[in-house]
């Protein structure tokens, strides 16, 4: 029944690649699910999806409990459907930045959260940017609480895992940090919509 849905929406062999990649993330023999997640038009006949897909880490379990913790893109131009690779991470966030870029904030998620922060200029290549550990108590955040444009920069709020630290980081050009508390006034992407 899924792939006949994503069978009238996109082109056959794009379909049947996603349903390859579906099952690829289920491994272990556990059912492959494919979910669509976000999409964003980028105009000039450019459309932009993006599937959750199921993971299974526990197939010792009867394939349960069920995680969706890969996404594939899906770029559609013109009616030609190019299907990105499996990435790691549940999208939460998609949105275009002032300049074009694309912006998805995936969320990895088995015992503890790990916040996985990928961008596009294509919608083809997606390239992940890499988020070093927060300044307070040099620890990870496992979540991202924002992320919004200020004076064309692309920001984003962390917050920290043991002391609930905030902390407002710049992602592009590169990422660096700005300091403790919240980024103030953002701006948010053009954001993608949600699928239930």
């Amino acid at each position: 029944m899924l792939l006949l849905l994503l069978a009238l929406v996109l082109p056959p062999r794009a379909a049947r690649q996603l349903d390859a990649l579906a099952k690829k993330a289920a491994g272990n023999g556990c059912p492959a699910n494919a979910r669509l997640d976000r999409t964003i038009a980028l105009g000039a006949g450019s459309v932009i999806g993006v599937y959750s897909l199921s993971t299974h880490p526990f197939p010792e379990n009867g394939c349960a409990p069920e995680y969706r913790n890969a996404w594939v893109a899906v770029t559609i131009q013109r009616g030609v459907a190019h299907v990105s690779s499996l990435h790691d991470g549940e999208p939460q966030q998609l949105g275009l930045g002032p300049d074009g870029t694309l912006w998805l904030y995936a969320l990895w998620t088995v015992e503890s959260g790990k916040p996985l922060l990928w961008r596009t200029t294509d919608g083809k290549d997606w390239r992940e940017v890499r988020l070093p550990m927060m300044r307070a108590g040099r620890q990870y955040s496992e979540t991202v609480s924002r992320i919004g444009i200020r004076t064309r920069e692309i920001l984003m709020e962390r917050l920290g895992v043991e002391d609930e630290v905030l902390e407002c980081w710049r992602l592009a050009p590169r990422v660096s940090f700005l300091g403790k508390g919240p980024c103030g006034v953002l701006q948010p992407l053009l954001h993608a919509t949600q699928h239930p």
